[in-house]
């Protein structure tokens, strides 16, 4: 009988079974074939530092883990800005399967194909559509950003997961167990990415306040709050996140225009290609009703949810791809209502072209560069500075965020559909998982390994979790801009950790970080002669080291800022070691 259980199931959800292995192929290959870069490797360290301490302690007797110049800890040493649930989801794999690349990104991956399944179910239980949830599943699992942030050891692959839970539990009134399913979603959401549990809350609030206004909805979104409030308001309050001002916070209300707009272009090239909606729908001749669809549970939280973030995400954070990935399941969800009711027989090409578009990626930023070139003249002078200011910012917005300088001065080109697909981010993602490259890092390692004593300390500009993920006795000198001097240190720290003087080594790094802990290659060399002091110089074979990835431009475009600087052309790493003068 069970036999004929599991072929009826099979035979029923063949497709979802068969994209879900393939994501999983996808996703497995070649899951460590490339070192963890800077944010990744500082969530696997101190989920390794649960297995030793007990909890993610900063301070390891040698080396501080401080990803905000000092601030982000409490005075014992524990981890006190970011959620702390990926970290203590990461420290099992860490201690069953070693301190390895694999071990450290396991868990999301897991993480993203269990969100798959949440998906899959989800629109089946509140659409009774197979095929909305099918084509839901297929944008969803092909999507670049899926395939990109699942395969990291950070928070990201979470997100979609728990956004697609709280919503699930609000929309499942005739089950007690929905309130806890949806307490979960927004309690795991608050102990990974605060910003996203904010934005999903509201759309929630906002979604029960305006379309589901049954009784029923306002009950099950009470208790759901009270359940939250129990597990992340200790947290809250012991850690006073009320008194917390971001470094990516908004600086000045003329920014919350910039990263509104940067928002959009990152919405419509990697999320949802709204300005190639319109299109679909003026070729079919059909006007969209919202009355009809505003019934539709999925449909209406999709757009309250994109809405919100959308507008309110910027008072918070850069423009980022990352800073939106919470939206996944739901833009999904609407590229999947947009085939099903307006592509028609044309179906199979549209979804590729839905899939793969890139054409309109960049008329959001030619758009408004347009403007500001047109209008400044109508103006006054003030505000003519101002759009010469904007029109800069657009110049320089950065690819994985916006479009770079060249294509802004190349315009929008018909061709650029085709080069996106053949010189693209799912060629790199390809080379990726089938070939393996040599890292500077492991070069760097060795080297420092075997010249460099115990006691002497190293300096890196930026990048410093990467290297101590892989070499944990490293000592790092840091020049703080702020030590900890307001909190009540209860383990004493050692006095040249904050020390410059006390740089034995220095790597200089390709980028250097705008805000913490600086100190350049000229700087450096200047401070030593100016000390009455001299160096060794060491070059090393591999090209220099990135600040958050260690890639070739061919393989990890999407994470080099720089990404017209070729791979070859680099020079050497450069190794300094402080010496005495000789007189």
């Amino acid at each position: 009988m069970s036999l004929l259980k599991t072929h009826a199931f099979a035979t029923k959800h063949f497709l979802f079974i068969l994209l879900f292995v393939l994501s999983a192929i996808f996703l497995f290959k070649g899951l460590d074939h490339t070192l963890l870069w800077q944010d990744e490797a500082h969530n696997a360290i101190l989920s390794s530092h649960i297995n030793q301490y007990g909890f993610p302690k900063v301070w390891d007797g040698k080396n501080l883990i401080t990803g905000m110049n000092g601030l982000d800890f409490d005075e014992d040493f524990m981890l006190s800005w970011d959620g702390l649930f990926p970290y203590y989801f990461t420290a099992p794999f860490i201690s069953i399967l070693g301190k390895t690349t694999f071990a450290a990104r396991l868990p999301f991956v897991l993480i993203a194909l269990l969100s798959l399944w949440v998906v899959y179910n989800a629109i089946l239980q509140i659409s009774l559509r197979r095929d909305y949830a099918l084509f839901t599943l297929f944008f969803m699992a092909t999507a670049f950003i899926f395939l990109l942030h699942s395969r990291q050891s950070r928070y990201y692959s979470i997100l979609p997961l728990c956004s697609s839970l709280s919503f699930l539990g609000l929309q499942q009134t005739k089950s007690k167990g929905g309130i806890l399913l949806g307490a979960a979603g927004l309690i795991l959401l608050y102990h990974s990415n605060m910003v996203s549990f904010l934005m999903v809350y509201l759309g929630l609030a906002l979604f029960v306040l305006f379309i589901g206004k049954e009784k029923e909805k306002f009950k099950r979104l009470f208790w759901i709050s009270f359940w939250c409030f129990i597990f992340t308001f200790p947290h809250f309050f012991y850690f006073q996140m009320w008194k917390r001002k971001d470094a990516m916070g908004l600086q000045e209300f003329d920014d919350f225009t910039f990263r509104l707009f940067g928002n959009i272009i990152i919405l419509n090239k990697y999320y949802l290609p709204c300005l190639l909606l319109p299109l679909v729908f003026f070729l079919k001749r059909k006007i969209l009703k919202f009355k009809n669809e505003i019934h539709n549970p999925l449909f209406s939280y999709s757009l309250i949810l994109i809405v919100v973030s959308l507008i309110l995400t910027p008072f918070f954070l850069r423009s980022n791809i990352r800073y939106l990935y919470h939206l996944l399941p739901f833009s999904s969800y609407l590229l999947a209502w947009a085939c099903l009711n307006f592509v028609g027989k044309k179906r199979a090409l549209m979804t590729l072209i839905l899939l793969f578009t890139h054409l309109l990626d960049y008329s959001p930023v030619y758009t408004c560069v347009q403007i500001c070139k047109y209008s400044k003249p109508y103006f006054s002078k003030a505000f003519q500075k101002d759009l010469s200011s904007l029109y800069s910012d657009l110049s320089i917005f950065d690819d994985e965020e916006g479009p770079p300088r060249r294509l802004i001065e190349q315009k929008v080109q018909p061709l650029g559909l085709v080069q996106r697909i053949i010189k693209g981010e799912y060629k790199s993602y390809w080379n990726e998982t089938t070939q393996t490259y040599p890292d500077p890092l492991l070069e760097l390692i060795a080297f420092l390994k075997e010249h460099r004593k115990k006691e002497e300390k190293i300096f890196l500009s930026v990048g410093q979790y990467p290297l101590l993920y892989y070499y944990p006795e490293a000592e790092l000198a840091y020049s703080l801009s702020e030590a900890p001097e307001s909190k009540k240190i209860r383990e004493k720290l050692d006095v040249d950790q904050w020390n410059s003087d006390a740089i034995v080594w220095y790597i200089p790094r390709y980028f250097t970080q705008v805000q913490g802990p600086t100190l350049k290659e000229d700087q450096f060399l200047l401070k030593t002669i100016a000390d009455g002091k001299d160096f060794l110089y060491y070059e090393l074979k591999t090209p220099e080291i990135y600040w958050e990835g260690n890639w070739p431009e061919h393989v990890r475009l999407y994470r080099i800022k720089h990404a017209s600087i070729s791979w070859e052309s680099l020079r050497s790493s450069r190794i300094y070691k402080v010496v005495p003068r000789n007189d």
